[in-house]
């Protein structure tokens, strides 16, 4: 509290210093937040999956338009619930 007291009497010029540094840190550290998010989802991803050519597809279809993408889940979903259905009855 009391260095937002010594802040608020600093002059105008260097208020704006301040203002500008303070931003300038908490951009660093959004920034910094999200690359470490995005690594941990990158690590998630390639501990998960093992098999290159699955890791090379599914590069493939995230670049693709939502409808597509929609399309390969469903077909993925129905090939599982296919398998799945395969077990049970054996």
């Amino acid at each position: 509290m009391a260095q937002f007291k010594r802040i608020a009497k600093l002059p105008k010029e260097k208020k704006a210093i301040v203002k500008e540094l303070l931003d300038a840190f908490l951009l660093k550290n959004a920034v910094k937040e999200k690359l470490a998010f995005i690594e941990g989802l990158d690590k998630k991803a390639k501990t998960k999956l093992k098999d290159a050519d699955l890791i090379q597809q599914f590069q493939a279809i995230e670049a693709m338009d939502e409808e597509d993408k929609n399309v390969v889940k469903k077909l993925i979903d129905a090939f599982i619930t296919k398998k799945q259905l395969q077990k049970l009855v054996q």
